[in-house]
């Protein structure tokens, strides 16, 4: 569980009040970075915390996560979880091998030269469901599916992208021309 306002030490398990037990993080990155290590699926919630849900930081998924399965990155609800800075890329993908699904995440990105999502691989399996991009979308995407996402800058189709493979269901495209 990805949590802002966590001061223990990146890892530490806690007990829910469902009586679950959790390994905590500050930040989304540090929950990245531990399921490095993991194998089989990796579920990463994020709870809104402090700063109204903002997480103040450019996130990368290790190129080591191709030992895990599946990595989900689900925000807490919709609309309230937003990663990115306002300078570079909100999140890229560096690993194309496992199957990522992303839920209720808001990517930002640099205003003039960032995007919301890239990668710095090819055949990237991903699966967005009611995210919004403030910036472009730019990855080489295999097999993705985008349902009910809101694209304010638009999917760009032009850097080697896949689009024949890639599904759009209910989704929203501002700031095309």
């Amino acid at each position: 569980v990805v949590d802002s306002t966590w001061t223990g030490t990146a890892g530490t398990n806690a007990t829910l009040a469902t009586g679950a037990v959790v390994a905590m993080y500050a930040t989304v990155q540090e929950a990245l970075d531990a399921a490095n290590a993991q194998t089989g699926a990796y579920s990463i919630l994020i709870n809104e915390g402090a700063n109204a849900g903002l997480y103040a930081e450019n996130i990368t998924f290790p190129s080591g996560l191709a030992s895990t399965e599946f990595i989900h990155l689900i925000g807490e609800g919709q609309k309230k979880i937003t990663i990115g800075l306002t300078t570079g890329d909100a999140c890229t993908f560096a690993s194309g091998s496992p199957v990522y699904y992303l839920k209720n995440i808001r990517f930002r990105g640099a205003a003039s030269t960032g995007h919301s999502v890239t990668s710095s691989t090819t055949n990237i399996s991903a699966h967005f469901e009611d995210c919004e991009f403030d910036r472009s979308v730019s990855a080489d995407f295999s097999g993705a599916s985008f349902r009910r996402c809101e694209f304010d800058e638009g999917y760009d189709v032009d850097s080697g992208d896949t689009p024949a493979t890639v599904l759009f269901s209910d989704c929203d495209f501002d700031g095309l021309s």
